[in-house]
C-alpha cells in the first residue's frame, strides 16, 4: 500500500508539472519529506529496540543488513600500532581486524532482551501510571498488592515517583483494604486480630507493600493459627510490628528472634521481607553489630556476619533482582541482593558515599562483620562457636590473599586484617585453627601492603612485631615459618620508608 501511494504521488507530480509547476513542486517536496520520515521510522527499531512499533519491512531490512554487513572486531589494535611503529610485518598481519558474519537474531529477541534490562524502570513507571490515571478502587487494590511483589529496585523507584499527596492517598487506601482483611475479636477485654477466611494471601500482599499502615493495628496482637499462617504471612505480620499469640493461653506463640533463626534454616522469603525482618524496631539486627549495643543472647547477628563472610568466598559481584529472577530466596541466597541496604543500615557505614561501587560497599560491610565476630570471639561464653567463626575468617582471608584489590579497596580491608593479627597475639590463642588463620591473615596483609603501604597503621605494625616475636620458630603446614611474612611486611615498609 505504501509503495502504491508513492507511485501515485510520483505520477501526480509528473502530471502537474506542465500544468501547475508550483503545485507540482509543493507535492514533490511533501512526498519526499513524508517518505524520508517513513524510511527513518522503518529503520529506527533496528538501532533503538525500545521503539513501541515495528513494521514487517523493518524485519526484512534488519535481516538484509545482518547478511550483507559483516561484524568487524579489532581486539589487538594496540599491538598492531606497536608493530607498525617497529615495522614488524609478521605481527601486524596477525593483529589485523577480524571480519565475521553477524549472528542473526530476530528483532523480537533483541526487544525482549532490552525490555528485561529496563524491566526495573518499566514496572515502576507502569504501576505509577496505572495508579495515577485510574479512579477504579479495584485497580488501586490490585496496584497496592502488586507493589509488594516488585523487585526491591523497582519498589524504590516507584516510591521515588510518588508525591506527598499520592503517598497519603495510597496510605489511606491501604488502611481501608486492611480493614476489609482483618477480623477483630474481643478476648479478656483485649482485642486480637486475625485474617478473615480466604483473605490470608491478600493480607500478606498488602503488608509486604509497606508496613506503615499496620501501625494502627499493632496495638493489639494477632491470634496465630499454624495451619493457616504461611511463612510469608507470619513474616509480614512480624516485620510490621505485630505479635502472634496462642488462642487458648494468650501466650506469645512465635517471637521475632525465634522466627528469624528457624526461617534461615527452612524458609524462603523475598529479599525485601528478609531485610524488613532484620530492621524491626528495637530488635534491629544492624544496630547490634556495634559491640557497644551487642546483645550476647542474640544468635542471629552471628549468623548474619558468618553469611556475609562466606559470601566473599563465592562472589564479589553485586546482584540485582530481575523479573525473571525467583521471587523468594533462602537467607544465604538473599544476602547478595541486600548488601546495599545493609551498607546504609549499619551506623558505622551509613555516612559513607552512596555512589561507591558495590565491591567497596561490600568490603566495608565485611569489615564490620569481621569486627563483630572478633568481638564475639573475645567473650568467654562462645567457645562452642569458635570453630565456625574461625573457619569463616580463615576462608575469607584465604580469598583476600588470592584476590586483586585497588588501592582504595586495600585501604578498606587492611584495618580488618590488623585487628585479626592483634587477636592472634593474645596469650592462649595457639590452637591449630588460629595458627592457620594467622598464616593466611599475615600473608594477605603482606600482599596488601604492596598495594597500599600508606594504609598501614602503628597499631598494625605493633601487632605484626608482636606476631613475629611470638611465632618466631613456629611453622604452619610443616613448610612455612609463620614469622616469614611478618618479616616481609617490615622489610617492605622500611624499604619504602613508609611513614606511620
Amino acid at each position: 500500500m505504501h509503495l502504491a501511494i508513492a507511485i501515485f504521488l510520483s505520477g501526480l507530480v509528473v502530471f502537474l508539472q506542465p500544468l501547475r509547476a508550483a503545485l507540482s513542486w509543493i507535492i514533490c517536496a511533501g512526498t519526499v519529506l513524508v517518505y524520508i520520515a517513513y524510511a527513518v521510522a522503518t529503520t529506527l527499531p533496528i538501532f533503538f529496540p525500545q521503539c513501541p512499533y515495528r513494521t514487517p519491512l523493518c524485519d526484512l531490512v534488519y535481516t538484509s543488513l545482518c547478511r550483507t554487513v559483516p561484524r568487524v572486531t579489532w581486539y589487538s589494535k594496540e599491538y598492531f600500532l606497536s608493530s607498525l611503529r617497529d615495522r614488524n610485518l609478521g605481527t601486524m598481519f596477525r593483529c589485523l581486524p577480524r571480519v565475521r558474519a553477524r549472528t542473526r537474531q530476530s528483532l523480537t529477541a533483541i526487544e525482549s532482551k532490552f525490555v528485561r534490562q529496563m524491566s526495573t524502570d518499566l514496572a515502576a513507571e507502569a504501576l505509577h501510571w496505572l495508579l495515577s490515571v485510574s479512579s477504579n478502587p479495584s485497580v488501586h487494590s490490585i496496584v497496592l498488592q502488586s507493589i509488594g511483589g516488585l523487585p526491591m529496585a523497582s519498589e524504590d523507584k516507584f516510591f521515588n515517583k510518588l508525591g506527598l499527596d499520592s503517598f497519603q492517598n495510597m496510605w489511606e487506601s491501604q488502611v481501608h483494604l486492611l480493614e476489609q482483611c482483618l477480623l477483630a475479636t474481643k478476648h479478656s477485654d483485649d482485642s486480637y486480630y486475625e485474617p478473615m477466611p480466604g483473605m490470608e494471601l491478600k493480607l500478606g500482599r498488602l503488608l509486604r507493600f509497606a508496613p506503615h499502615a499496620i501501625l494502627r493495628f499493632v496495638r493489639n496482637p494477632f491470634f496465630y493459627t499454624p495451619g493457616i499462617y504461611s511463612s510469608e504471612l507470619t513474616a509480614a505480620i512480624l516485620f510490621s510490628g505485630g505479635t502472634l499469640h496462642d488462642r487458648e493461653t494468650l501466650n506469645e506463640s512465635i517471637s521475632l528472634d525465634t522466627f528469624l533463626m528457624d526461617s534461615t534454616r527452612s524458609s524462603k522469603l523475598s529479599p525485601r521481607s528478609w531485610y524488613q525482618l532484620m530492621t524491626v524496631g528495637s530488635r534491629d539486627v544492624f544496630s547490634r553489630l556495634d559491640s557497644y549495643y551487642d546483645d550476647n543472647a542474640m544468635m542471629f547477628p552471628l549468623l548474619l556476619c558468618s553469611t556475609i563472610l562466606n559470601l566473599f568466598t563465592k562472589s564479589r559481584k553485586g546482584l540485582t533482582q530481575e523479573f525473571d529472577s525467583p521471587l523468594v530466596y533462602s537467607f544465604e541466597d538473599a544476602i547478595p541482593y541486600l548488601i546495599d541496604k545493609i551498607y546504609h543500615a549499619i551506623p558505622s557505614t551509613s555516612c559513607e558515599s552512596m555512589e561507591d561501587p558495590w565491591s567497596l560497599k561490600y568490603l566495608r560491610v565485611l569489615v564490620v562483620a569481621t569486627k563483630f565476630l572478633l568481638h564475639r570471639l573475645s567473650l568467654p561464653d562462645y567457645e562452642k562457636s569458635h570453630a565456625t567463626i574461625l573457619e569463616s575468617l580463615e576462608l575469607t582471608n584465604e580469598c583476600i590473599l588470592h584476590a586483586t584489590f585497588s588501592s582504595q579497596e586495600a585501604t578498606t580491608v587492611m584495618p580488618m586484617l590488623e585487628d585479626i593479627i592483634a587477636c592472634s597475639v593474645v596469650p592462649g590463642s595457639d590452637s591449630s585453627w588460629s595458627l592457620r588463620l594467622s598464616h593466611f591473615t599475615i600473608e594477605a596483609y603482606q600482599s596488601l601492603t604492596t598495594v597500599a603501604p600508606s594504609a598501614c597503621s602503628l597499631h598494625g605494625l605493633r601487632s605484626t612485631i608482636d606476631f613475629m616475636t611470638l611465632h618466631w620458630d613456629q611453622t604452619v603446614f610443616l613448610v612455612t615459618y609463620l614469622s616469614k611474612h611478618a618479616c616481609a611486611v617490615l622489610t617492605d615498609l622500611l624499604a619504602k620508608r613508609t611513614p606511620l
